[in-house]
């Protein structure tokens, strides 16, 4: 049988994995990780308080993620009962549909922004083109006016979680500690040089950023 081709019934069987753990305090983590993001996104609601560095939260999402997976689907990725192409049907049913809805409540503010408000920035052509990249998880790049984050802008990070899950996951069977280091090393020269060039680590949703957010 072709290992591109998933059943329903298998998919189910996947994504269920009846040996998964259900961790507690992970979950309140991420709540409080969520409640931290909405404060920043939506700080007018929220009078006097503010979080500077909850922009953090996002971090500690990645962080959380990659435990979560592990547990979830890292026994069978290295056992390949479970392959790539399974996998990444698995990662799009979780977080599409809510992805698609939360671009959903931007378009529909940013064509209210467009009735109402003659200077508005957006255009007809700016909200083409944040709904095309947007359906295809395009990430802003020199020469784009907008995407998918235009419309709801916490969703730049997808992508970069979506591929580093797919890294992962053709990985792991080779994945040994000193690999592991050398990518810690990696990834915190990056974040040193992040922060000595932008003098913040509040980067990765912008055109010229987008290094700093990987």
């Amino acid at each position: 049988q072709d290992q591109r081709l998933i059943s329903t019934a298998d998919l189910g069987a996947w994504m269920s994995g009846a040996q998964r753990r259900v961790y507690d305090t992970l979950d309140g983590l991420r709540a409080a990780g969520a409640q931290l993001v909405v404060v920043r996104h939506l700080g007018e609601f929220f009078g006097y308080i503010r979080v500077p560095e909850s922009f953090l939260a996002v971090d500690l999402f990645y962080l959380v993620s990659g435990m979560v997976l592990a547990n979830a689907y890292g026994q069978r990725l290295k056992d390949q009962g479970l392959r790539m192409w399974p996998f990444f049907v698995t990662r799009i049913i979780r977080l599409y549909p809510l992805y698609l809805l939360g671009m959903a409540i931007g378009l529909a503010a940013a064509l209210l922004n467009m009735q109402h408000d003659p200077g508005s920035w957006w255009t007809q052509m700016k909200i083409i083109e944040a709904l095309v990249t947007g359906l295809l998880l395009i990430p802003m790049f020199p020469g784009l006016d907008a995407n998918g984050s235009s419309l709801n802008g916490p969703t730049w990070t997808l992508l970069p979680e979506i591929v580093s899950n797919l890294v992962w996951a053709r990985t792991i069977r080779w994945v040994r500690v000193l690999i592991v280091g050398l990518c810690l090393l990696v990834g915190g020269a990056g974040v040193v040089m992040a922060e000595f060039q932008f003098e913040t680590l509040d980067v990765g949703f912008a055109a010229d950023q987008v290094w700093a957010g990987i």
